[in-house]
């Protein structure tokens, strides 16, 4: 049974993939909506605190990146 901190930490970064998928999907920005489903499917695969933290932190980034480019 996961504890209350990693249900947390799911349904936090949940809620940001979905921000994410909305975005994508209104701007046509294929990598927000990539980024948005891989955030909103990973926090099910992923049990580690660690791992999960920086897949967050990766994932949020790689669309601000690919924006920049």
């Amino acid at each position: 049974m996961p504890s209350p901190t990693d249900l947390f930490f799911g349904l936090m970064i949940s809620a940001i993939g979905s921000a994410y998928l909305l975005y994508g999907r209104r701007e046509s920005h294929p990598t927000a909506l990539i980024c948005g489903l891989c955030l909103l499917i990973f926090p099910t695969i992923v049990t580690d605190t660690t791992a999960r933290l920086l897949l967050t932190v990766l994932l949020m980034g790689i669309p601000w990146l690919a924006s920049r480019l």
